[in-house]
């Protein structure tokens, strides 16, 4: 029986095989999403504070300049949290894209719309919820390939999109 880390492996390379191959089918990215949601699932207890974060809406809170905007124990939707932050960036103490979005303790959602490029994005011991059904745009295949090779397992995630 293969360990779950040689499985992982497997598994990594056949989506990245399949991602090189079938750039342009939405299939290739809804099987790399189910990957990356798999190993999410994974990384947590199953009685992580994130799976009972769903489905309670989200309240984000503007930290000190280099915090950023927080977002805790809620399910939220990736694209939706950055827009409202970069609609938003010039009437609160946040000053720049360079400040990160955190997720603490959440499910976080992300359909495969665009995202802001420079935009960086934490993930503390929260779940990951890709939901792709067309073929992302090319920023978020960036940030499903960057995920791909993310070890999932850490309790911090960063991302720059």
């Amino acid at each position: 029986m293969k360990s779950y880390h040689s499985l992982c492996l497997l598994v990594h390379s056949n989506c990245t095989n399949a991602q090189d191959a079938y750039l342009d089918l939405p299939e290739t990215w809804q099987a790399t999403s189910a990957f990356i949601n798999y190993k999410s699932d994974a990384s947590l207890p199953d009685n992580a504070q994130a799976y009972a974060a769903s489905p309670q809406s989200c309240q984000s809170r503007v930290e000190n300049n280099l915090a950023g905007v927080v977002y805790s124990n809620c399910d939220v939707n990736l694209e939706e949290a950055e827009s409202k932050f970069h609609n938003n960036i010039a009437g609160n103490s946040v000053t720049s894209v360079t400040s990160p979005i955190v997720f603490f303790n959440c499910i976080v959602r992300y359909r495969g719309g665009q995202l802001f490029q420079g935009q960086s994005v934490v993930l503390q011991r929260s779940l990951l919820r890709l939901e792709i059904s067309l073929l992302p745009s090319v920023p978020a295949i960036v940030v499903m390939k960057t995920l791909m090779t993310a070890d999932l397992n850490q309790n911090t995630v960063k991302l720059n999109l």
